[in-house]
Order: structure tokens, then C-alpha cells, then sequence
């Protein structure tokens, strides 16, 4: 059978089909739980549910498991590839028969004209068409991810409803000092209260710190990653001293605080709180705050994002 000529959105099929395969090819030694992995795994999804949605190819890809591997070192006597590497194996075949098929049968007409559209060719479109075109892509990226973090992907509605939610958890924080500084604290305050606060900066894939603000100066000496029942699932510890401070936030704490197993029931798995320890003279405090973590997509990939703030005043 003779390869039929491309046309430019079979071209740019092509191109990407390959693109996925080389990437794969520098993720041999990786595992199915790297986030570059599981980055590149949503982008393959992507791909052929962008140019090869019905193929025999996709369907093939769809059914890898991707099991975890093994990473030790194999023996002579042991020759035969763990799983991962198997996996990894029938997702580059699968890829070499999409770049196959591409150039012997092209694509489907209704793929060519949404890609027309996706790539601004179609100039006879309407703005209306151009933006369902975004919303499917984006709709169908939301369901991959949802897939890799095991999360169904719920409505509009929902969504809005628990943004809603969380607005309100977000307006109620806790401060922990003694009972008998919170019994005597004045509602107006004086001029030597201990004013703080604290507001999560940073966009992924940049790294993310908790910016502390005191009126004075205060060293902070430890944070500890808290579910919304206040267990700790892990910490660090500092040594930091200022009356403007940043506190980097850990992505791989943060992923564990996420993965965290939570209690029956809980509706806000997204919750979290943030344990802040300082120290000022011979004085200690801890200052506890409510954060919220979501899905984040930059460049195609996923990435954790913690945002959350909140202010204190602290009795002299």
C-alpha cells in the first residue's frame, strides 16, 4: 500500500507522534510514579485523542497498565525486563503504528478540520467554533488527569458549590498559643502585640514558599504539613530569623500531605492545613492555617498548587 501525501495536519500528527516517542525514550529507567512520566503518559493521552481519537493504536494504549517495575539490579541468570520496561515497550509500538498509519491512510476528515481549527487554518471559523474547540481539549485533558490522580472529574456545578465551600473554610483559621493568652487577648490590641502573617506565593512549576510578615523580627524553626484534622504527615525544620521571611514549600511534602490516606467520609480532600513554629525572645508560637491544593496545568504538564493566608495578632 503506498503512503498517501500529507496533508499539514497529518504532518503536524506525525510530528508530535514522535515527539512522544523520543520523550519515551529518556523515560526507560524512570517509573510509572514520576511526575515526568505520568506528565508525559496526559500528553500521549492527549495526542491521540487529538488526531487519532478512534484508532486500533489508542485502544492499545489505553489498555497498558503501566505496573510499577522493579528497580533492582537484574543477575545473569535474570534476563527477563520488569514490567514498567515491557509497558514502556508496547506504548513505543504503539506510537510507531500511529506514525504508521498517519502515513499510509492520513487522518480522519473530522480530525482534520478540528485540528484546521485548533491551528487557525480554517479562517472561515467563528470565534464561537475556535473556543469549543479549546473547551473539548481542555475537557479531555481534565479527564486524563483526573485518571493519573484518581479523581472523577465532576460538573461545572459541583465545582462551583465547593469553590464556594472552600471560600468559607478559608475564611476560618486558628492561631495556637496558651489558653491563657487566648482568655486575655484585648480586641484592641496594643502597640507591643506581635502582629504576623502568612500568604502561600509562587506558580508551579516555579517553586512555592510561605512569605511570613511580623511587625518584628521572629525566627521560624519548623513547618508541618497537617491534614484538616490536624495530623501531621511531615515536617521540616528551620532555622530562618526575620521580620520578612520565605519559607519554601516542599513539592514532594506536598504530594505526601495530598496522597495522605484521609478519614471516611471527608468531603474536602483538597484541605490542608499549615503549622507554622516561631520564636521571639523566649517566647514560642505556633500559628496554624487552613491552604488549599489543586491541579495546576502548565505547558502540558500537571503540577500541585497550595494557595492559602491568613493574618494573626498575638498578645504581648
Amino acid at each position: 500500500m503506498n503512503a498517501t501525501k500529507l496533508t499539514q495536519a497529518a504532518k503536524e500528527a506525525v510530528d508530535a507522534f514522535k515527539l512522544q516517542r523520543e520523550e519515551l525514550a529518556t523515560l526507560h529507567n524512570s517509573n510509572a510514579q514520576d511526575p515526568n512520566f505520568i506528565r508525559w503518559r496526559i500528553s500521549t493521552k492527549g495526542v491521540f485523542r487529538h488526531f487519532l481519537p478512534d484508532s486500533e493504536s489508542f485502544a492499545m494504549f489505553k489498555d497498558i497498565k503501566f505496573e510499577p517495575g522493579n528497580s533492582k539490579s537484574y543477575t545473569a541468570e535474570t534476563l527477563a525486563q520488569d514490567s514498567f520496561i515491557r509497558d514502556c515497550n508496547v506504548a513505543e509500538t504503539c506510537l510507531s503504528r500511529a506514525i504508521e498509519h498517519i502515513h499510509m491512510c492520513g487522518l480522519d476528515k473530522r480530525v482534520e478540520d478540528r485540528v484546521g481549527a485548533a491551528g487557525g487554518q480554517a479562517s472561515q471559523r467563528t470565534q464561537h467554533g475556535l473556543l469549543a474547540v479549546i473547551s473539548y481539549t481542555l475537557r479531555q485533558l481534565l479527564r486524563d488527569i483526573g485518571e493519573q490522580l484518581k479523581k472523577t472529574v465532576q460538573s461545572a456545578a459541583a465545582y462551583l458549590k465547593q469553590a464556594r465551600n472552600v471560600k468559607e473554610l478559608g475564611d476560618v483559621s486558628s492561631v495556637v498559643v496558651s489558653d491563657k493568652e487566648q482568655r486575655q487577648r484585648s480586641p484592641a490590641g496594643s502597640a507591643n502585640d506581635l502582629t504576623i502573617s502568612f500568604r502561600i506565593d509562587g506558580i508551579p512549576p516555579s517553586p512555592q514558599i510561605i512569605k511570613v510578615i511580623a511587625n518584628r523580627p521572629v525566627t521560624i524553626s519548623r513547618l508541618e504539613y497537617l491534614l484538616p484534622d490536624e495530623r501531621c504527615i511531615v515536617s521540616q525544620e528551620y532555622s530562618l530569623e526575620g521580620a520578612s521571611i520565605e519559607v519554601p514549600l516542599s513539592h514532594q511534602c506536598v504530594d505526601e500531605l495530598y496522597n495522605a490516606p484521609r478519614a471516611a467520609g471527608s468531603t474536602y480532600e483538597s484541605s490542608v492545613k499549615f503549622r507554622v513554629t516561631t520564636f521571639e525572645g523566649a517566647r514560642t508560637r505556633t500559628y496554624t492555617f487552613r491552604a488549599n491544593i489543586a491541579a495546576f496545568v502548565a505547558d502540558g504538564t500537571v503540577y500541585r498548587k497550595v494557595f492559602g493566608s491568613k493574618d494573626f495578632v498575638s498578645r504581648a
